[in-house]
């Protein structure tokens, strides 16, 4: 059951729906072909920057960045976090995920 404010939401990212995986990428292929999606490289492909701006349009900012996974983002943005206040000293919760599921690569 959804939550009562879902409702009253104007935008949604994500719709999590029962479908096959044939179907999800018979639906991802016509996507891409109605869209003129290239294979993207490192950020490169047009239909990621056309995304990136889209996003960065939408909740005001000059620019955006897409991340492959959440992982990859959350450690991005401790960096930078760090790198601001030119303080690399941070507090965890010993089960949090980026200490106990990423094996301490925010360390490299």
């Amino acid at each position: 059951m959804l939550h009562p404010l879902y409702d009253k939401c104007h935008t949604h990212f994500y719709q999590h729906e029962n479908v096959s995986p044939a179907d999800f990428f018979t639906q991802m292929s016509a996507f891409c072909a109605a869209n003129d999606v290239d294979i993207d490289t490192y950020g490169e492909g047009k239909f990621i920057q056309k995304s990136e701006q889209k996003i960065a349009d939408f909740l005001g900012f000059e620019k955006a960045v897409f991340f492959a996974t959440g992982t990859m983002a959350q450690s991005t943005a401790l960096q930078i976090a760090c790198d601001k206040r030119r303080n690399h000293i941070v507090a965890m919760h010993p089960t949090c995920h980026i200490f106990k599921h990423e094996r301490q690569g925010y360390h490299i």
